[in-house]
């Protein structure tokens, strides 16, 4: 069963378990990064939010573990926009949002 999960700035680079769906991200303690695994399952999907919309003050950024593969033909996501959220699905060779 995938789940939630709550990441600070404390856990991070934080990276994601296969058990993982939504992760929300306090950066209210600093910047905090994502790694989203290398080459799961097809069609696996994960949210990354901002829960506390810190990510113009303290960055938010998504990537993968040695950013093998990519999140819309790059190498790294970064929030820019308060409470944002993206919604990610690994389709075989990389990550589209």
């Amino acid at each position: 069963m995938n789940s939630y999960v709550n990441v600070t700035h404390a856990m991070s680079p934080y990276t994601v378990l296969a058990t993982d769906f939504f992760i929300s991200v306090d950066a209210t303690g600093g910047s905090v990064t994502i790694l989203l695994p290398n080459g799961p399952s097809a069609n696996e999907e994960y949210v990354v939010k901002d829960r506390l919309g810190q990510s113009s003050i303290n960055t938010i950024t998504v990537t993968t573990v040695g950013g093998t593969d990519t999140i819309d033909g790059s190498t790294t996501y970064i929030f820019t926009d308060p409470y944002e959220s993206i919604d990610l699905l690994f389709h075989g060779t990389n990550y589209e949002i």
